[in-house]
């Protein structure tokens, strides 16, 4: 833990509540983007798959994480850390 930093329970709740608002006030059917820190996506992909805390530390800089949210709720890891655009 770094000193004075957000615990990690915190941490993983402010996430989930952004994403889901992100969800939210994209709409059903929509696209919806965000530019996020590494350690921000780590938590979604760990919050998305049940993974273990950490698991998705490999984020590259400027690579392309994608998730998706299904009408009933659920959440699926539908890439991680894609770079082909940079190529």
């Amino acid at each position: 833990m770094i000193p004075g930093a957000e615990d990690m329970r915190s941490f993983g709740e402010r996430v989930a509540r952004g994403l889901n608002q992100i969800a939210e006030e994209t709409g059903s059917g929509g696209t919806g983007a965000a530019i996020l820190h590494g350690g921000v996506i780590t938590e979604i992909c760990h919050q998305i798959t049940g993974s273990r805390p950490f698991a998705f530390m490999q984020v590259d800089n400027t690579s392309i994480t994608r998730v998706v949210r299904f009408a009933e709720g659920r959440w699926l890891l539908r890439y991680f850390n894609e770079t082909a655009h940079l190529r």
